[in-house]
């Protein structure tokens, strides 16, 4: 073939290509823009969620706060039974009902719900067991291996809301009650290793 030839063939491949490389690009950077929108309508609805799901942790924490008041032990797993197991039940339900919008929220979301559902059922096992103050210390490792799993989302989900630059908030105010004693009257009488609410 003529070399001239070759180079208006050589010439008009190159001009052909270039706008496509451009569109490409051009709709790469459309895609990212659209994927990062999409990601921060998911968090701003995910946030907007979690004051639902805050108020069912509160009732859990309420609940725990009660069977802290038990007189004995009967009293403490009756209140386990009729008020902390049902409202940690409506608490995972409103975790589970909360809207995730992307698969990476989808994801970190689901470390936490599958963090309550194991805690739901160590404590389902706890209180069915519980026949003596001395099985109240195994309440602190339930409760240790819950907030491991919790610290793991939080740090999660404030990565994923640093990467589109919004900062992950913590309710301000006074801090949750992070012990659950034993019944007083149980404790009191046995010294037992009190327990310690998620």
């Amino acid at each position: 073939m003529d070399p001239r030839r070759l180079a208006a063939v050589a010439c008009v491949v190159a001009l052909l290509g270039l706008p496509t490389a451009a569109c490409q690009k051009a709709r790469q950077e459309r895609g990212q823009v659209a994927a990062n929108q999409a990601a921060l309508a998911a968090i701003g609805a995910y946030s907007a969620a979690s004051d639902h799901a805050n108020a069912a942790h509160k009732a859990v924490m309420d609940a725990f706060e009660k069977a802290n008041h038990s007189a004995n032990l009967a009293e403490y797993r009756a209140s386990l039974q009729s008020q902390v197991l049902p409202a940690l039940a409506a608490f995972i339900a409103q975790l589970q009902a909360m809207p995730t919008g992307t698969a990476d929220l989808k994801r970190i979301h689901g470390l936490l719900v599958a963090a309550y559902q194991q805690a739901d059922q160590q404590l389902r096992a706890f209180e069915a067991s519980l026949d003596s103050p001395q099985g109240l210390g195994r309440f602190a490792e339930i409760r240790s291996q819950l907030q491991n799993g919790v610290k793991t989302y939080r740090d999660e989900l404030s990565n994923y809301y640093k990467k589109f630059q919004r900062q992950l908030r913590v309710e301000a105010g006074p801090a949750p009650a992070t012990s659950v004693a034993a019944p007083s009257a149980v404790t009191q009488a046995t010294a037992a290793t009190p327990a310690v609410a998620p």
